[in-house]
């Protein structure tokens, strides 16, 4: 029954890779937002290819963890890098949302970006555009995990979250929902 689940994969997906493959997903620092007014985020975090073939990110999945749900994405795009990363508040543009306080370079949605090892190429930020928690609630990210390919391999890479937002809880419950985040996150 195995063989024919693993040669199904193949054959829709075609070979899966072993590990992370050449794809990393960095992440800075623990982070926390007590009450973002109820308004959305963005979570940067930088995507990084070591391949010398283009890497394309197909998509990525939000991880939470056991005491808090993840965010809720609503929109996952790609930017030049610019040292622009954590939790940002969204604003709106003549373009759309944004990063707030960042000078953002939009590329486009991120499913579909090609990442390469020329300098140029070899790095976007990905911009996770998540929603709010519920009032008196956090959500916690302990987790990103983008799903890509080189040529006809696919992966997934993991990288660390350890983000938190709250609406409408106490600091100490900030503070724990972080710190589950941190955690919970790989290393």
């Amino acid at each position: 029954m195995a063989v024919l689940a693993v040669g199904g994969a193949f054959l829709a997906r075609g070979p899966i890779g072993l590990g992370n493959g050449p794809v990393l997903v960095a992440s800075y620092a623990s982070e926390s937002i007590p009450d973002n007014n109820r308004a959305p985020m963005a979570i940067i975090l930088p995507v990084l290819s070591t391949s010398h073939d283009e890497a394309v990110i197909d998509s990525v999945e939000l991880i939470g963890n056991a005491g808090n749900p993840a965010p809720r994405m609503f929109a996952l795009r790609a930017m030049k890098p610019n040292f622009c990363l954590g939790m940002n508040p969204l604003r709106q543009s003549q373009r759309g949302l944004v990063p707030s306080g960042c000078q953002a370079q939009m590329l486009g949605p991120l499913a579909g970006q090609r990442i390469g090892y020329a300098p140029t190429r070899q790095q976007v930020d990905a911009v996770i555009e998540v929603g709010p928690p519920p009032p008196g609630s956090c959500w916690a990210l302990s987790a990103v995990v983008v799903h890509y390919h080189v040529g006809i391999r696919h992966w997934s890479a993991t990288g660390p979250g350890a983000e938190a937002a709250c609406s409408g809880v106490s600091q100490d419950r900030l503070d724990q929902a972080r710190n589950e985040a941190a955690g919970a996150a790989p290393r």
